[in-house]
């Protein structure tokens, strides 16, 4: 079962409310003594978490699960690409996944150091109160633009260049892991906003389609 919460967390719910969320993270962390611990998630607009803290995080223990982010540089570019609202809310959903805990187990179940997130789409679609067929081309938007990619049944592999992973060691492993599903062990890159990903012939000629 979780622990309650730290004095740290209770006096971090009393900060501005202009401080920024990495800021009340380090605020938590710099207040925590030896032994203590802290599990807590900072979450947007959504049913996702854009933050996650573990035990092992805070001690730099690198064997057990460590705490993912999303990087604060493609969350400054996001609302400047070219996706449906619905797009967004199922990266944030598949994201977020890393972040559930099971309170009756006290464990992440699906926190994976990788990026790797297990579910499917019919579940990204009843979490978001959509109908499958209108999640698919949602999910395909992500891929289309290497957000994320089917990494078998059920499993999708974030890009490893939009998570932070919590150490550089981390984040050189999980790099490797997914680099080493493609044949030339080389990750796809990530388009900026604006970029033209691919072209369609239309009535009207031919088309750019936008990152």
């Amino acid at each position: 079962m979780p622990r309650k919460p730290t004095p740290a967390a209770r006096r971090s719910r009393s900060l501005p409310r202009q401080v920024s969320r990495i800021q009340i993270a380090e605020e938590i962390s710099n207040q925590l003594r030896p032994g203590e611990r802290a599990d807590f998630s900072i979450t947007k607009r959504g049913q996702y978490a854009m933050l996650t803290v573990t035990e092992a995080a805070m001690t730099g223990d690198e064997t057990g699960p460590i705490h993912v982010v999303v990087s604060m540089d493609f969350i400054r570019f996001l609302p400047q690409y070219d996706l449906t609202s619905l797009a967004k809310d199922a990266f944030w959903t598949i994201v977020g996944r890393l972040g559930e805990y099971d309170e009756d187990k006290g464990e992440y179940p699906y926190m994976n150091a990788y990026g790797e997130v297990t579910i499917r789409q019919d579940e990204v679609a009843g979490m978001l109160g959509v109908t499958r067929r209108s999640i698919n081309p949602a999910i395909g938007q992500l891929m289309d633009r290497n957000f994320l990619w089917k990494a078998g049944r059920g499993k999708y592999q974030i890009h490893p260049h939009i998570l932070y992973f919590g150490s550089s060691h981390a984040q050189a492993e999980a790099i490797g892991y997914a680099s080493a599903r493609f044949e030339d062990r080389k990750l796809p890159g990530v388009p900026r906003p604006g970029d033209v990903i691919a072209r369609e012939i239309t009535e009207n000629g031919v088309t750019d389609i936008l990152a």
